[in-house]
C-alpha cells in the first residue's frame, strides 16, 4: 500500500481523455466516464457509418465494432497515443475494446487477432508500432491469440487524411502482403485499428484474408468518424464504464 502510494506520488495516472489525475485502480476519470461520446445501435454493423456507406464501396468484412465516435478527447487521446509516445494509453483503449467485442461479437470465437500493420519506415520514423502495443493488451484482455506478424504492410502509401473517399480505397490496393497464410486458412480473424474514417485500410485487410483462407474477418475499432448529417453528440449505454470509471 506505501509503495503504491509513493509510486502514484512520484508517477501520478492521468485521465488519458482530460488529463486530470486519477488513482491507479481506475483508467479514466468519473466524468469522462459519463461523457465520452459512445457510439449507439443506429450505426450500420458493417461499416460502422450512418447513412451506410455500403453500397458505395464493395466491403469484405462481416462486421465491425466501434466504440467511440472520433471527436473530442477521444481524438486528442488517439493523437498523444500514436504520435507522442503515451503507450500506458493502451491498456486504457485495450479495456473499450474489449468490452464492444464482448457486447458486439458474443456469439462468436475468434482464432486470431491481427492488429493493422504499419509499413517498417513508418514505425521506424515513430519510434514504435502503437497498434501491436494495443493489440498486446486486447489480447491479454481477451483471450485471443496474438497474431502481429501474419499480415506485412509491404507498400509505403500516402497518407490517408489527405485523400479522398475513393482515393482512399485507391491507396490501399496491394498494399498488405500475408506472410504466413497456413495460419489464416479455416479460421475467424478480429482485426484492430484505432480510427475508422471510410474502412478502406480494413477493408483491405479483410479482403487480403478472405483471399488467403479465412472464414470471417470482423474489425475492432477504437473509433469512427462521424457523417457531417449525424448528431454531433451520441451518448450510449453500451460502452458505459461503472462508478469510479471501472468496468
Amino acid at each position: 500500500m506505501i509503495w503504491r502510494r509513493l509510486l502514484q506520488a512520484i508517477y501520478p495516472q492521468h485521465c488519458p481523455f482530460c488529463g486530470v489525475i486519477i488513482p491507479r485502480a481506475q483508467i479514466t476519470c468519473q466524468t469522462c466516464a459519463d461523457s465520452l461520446p459512445y457510439v449507439d445501435a443506429r450505426l450500420c454493423p458493417v461499416c460502422s457509418k450512418r447513412p451506410c456507406i455500403c453500397q458505395e464501396h464493395h466491403f469484405c468484412l462481416d462486421g465491425t465494432a466501434p466504440v467511440f465516435f472520433y471527436t473530442g478527447s477521444v481524438c486528442r487521446a488517439i493523437l498523444h497515443f500514436k504520435k507522442h509516445g503515451k503507450r500506458y494509453y493502451a491498456d486504457v483503449f485495450a479495456a473499450y475494446m474489449a468490452k464492444a467485442v464482448a457486447e458486439k461479437f458474443s456469439g462468436l470465437q475468434f482464432d486470431l487477432l491481427i492488429p493493422v500493420p504499419m509499413h517498417p519506415a513508418d514505425r521506424f520514423l515513430r519510434g514504435y508500432a502503437h497498434m501491436d502495443a494495443l493489440a498486446k493488451s486486447l489480447s491479454s484482455r481477451t483471450g485471443i491469440a496474438l497474431s502481429n506478424h501474419t499480415v506485412r504492410k509491404i507498400k509505403r502509401t500516402k497518407k490517408q487524411q489527405s485523400l479522398s473517399a475513393h482515393e482512399r480505397f485507391y491507396n490501399l490496393q496491394q498494399a498488405f502482403q500475408c506472410s504466413k497464410p497456413q495460419r489464416i486458412k479455416g479460421k475467424t480473424i478480429l482485426v484492430c485499428d484505432d480510427v475508422l474514417t471510410t474502412g478502406a485500410t480494413v477493408n483491405e485487410l479483410a479482403r487480403l484474408l478472405k483471399q488467403s483462407g479465412a472464414a470471417g474477418v470482423y474489425v475492432v475499432v477504437l473509433a469512427t468518424t462521424q457523417h457531417p448529417s449525424y448528431p454531433k453528440r451520441v451518448v450510449s449505454s453500451a460502452g458505459k464504464r461503472g462508478e469510479n470509471g471501472q468496468f
